[in-house]
């Protein structure tokens, strides 16, 4: 019935809920709607039989068929159903995402929390567990004995809940229209403001998980859609930098520090 962006979208709602956080209530009013608009709608489907049916029922009991309340209902639900069902979805769907994109700073923000409290475990624990694989190393660090699995088990549950916190935003993104994150060359930028230079010596193109991040030496910072937009900003100003440097070697160009720096600004740009 509904479209498939209609069903991503409940899928970052359903994201949100596996973190324990609240939906707005807003967004579940118009998300209910939807499902009421549904339940109605089959409520109202009269198949051929169950027509005819009510028409039989009429002219048996000696009524007018064209007056008969059933007999009309069943035509007007059906009338309603074949004629305006786009219509209607058309307008409750609507409603769900005027909710939905409006809700993006405090779903962004609870997702910030979560993610900020998660990444601050991780770190914790890579001090005490060290550069280890959470995967594939369970049974070497649980052999140290002590409280070491405890200290395990937290970092385990955190990294996952800073990926799903990481694909949400991303699916938001998308379903929302309101930003975009490239999850095939930027996707760590989203949680780490590496440098361009980090960028290209730790080989960050390829997704990596939080804690692995962590494990490189990184800073893990969850970023909003602008900021996430500013460090791409950033990185594309340190690679145009280095294009002038090379430029005017090859050239033997003198740099003018002032004209340079207006040019590689984003406000210059924009």
């Amino acid at each position: 019935m509904m479209n498939l962006h209609l069903t991503s979208a409940k899928s970052v709602l359903a994201n949100h809920s596996k973190l324990g956080l609240s939906i707005p209530t807003k967004v579940t009013e118009a998300a209910d709607a939807i499902g009421k608009l549904t339940a109605g709608i089959e409520a109202l489907r009269t198949s051929p039989d169950e027509l005819a049916s009510v028409v039989v029922d009429a002219i048996l009991a000696d009524r007018d068929p064209a007056t008969d309340p059933q007999v009309v209902r069943a035509l007007v639900a059906n009338q309603l159903v074949t004629d305006d069902l786009n219509k209607m979805e058309s307008i409750v769907t609507s409603r769900f995402f005027d909710a939905y994109r409006a809700a993006a700073k405090p779903l962004i923000e609870q997702w910030r929390t979560v993610f900020n409290e998660s990444a601050k475990t991780i770190e914790l624990e890579l001090k005490v567990l060290g550069r280890v694989n959470l995967a594939n190393d369970a049974d070497v660090i649980l052999n140290r004995g002590g409280d070491i699995a405890e200290h395990f088990i937290a970092a385990r549950d955190a990294n996952p809940r800073c990926e799903l916190v990481r694909d949400t935003m991303h699916h938001y993104g998308q379903t929302s229209r309101q930003f975009e994150i490239d999850r095939q060359r930027k996707w760590n930028l989203v949680v780490v403001p590496a440098t361009l230079q980090q960028w290209e010596a730790l080989e960050l193109g390829e997704r990596h998980t939080t804690w692995q991040l962590a494990a490189m030496g990184l800073t893990l910072e969850f970023a909003s859609p602008a900021e996430y937009r500013a460090r791409l900003a950033e990185h594309e100003a340190t690679r145009e930098a280095r294009n002038l440097v090379a430029f005017d070697r090859m050239t033997g160009r003198q740099p003018n520090l002032a004209s340079d720096m207006k040019r590689l600004t984003p406000a210059a740009q924009s």
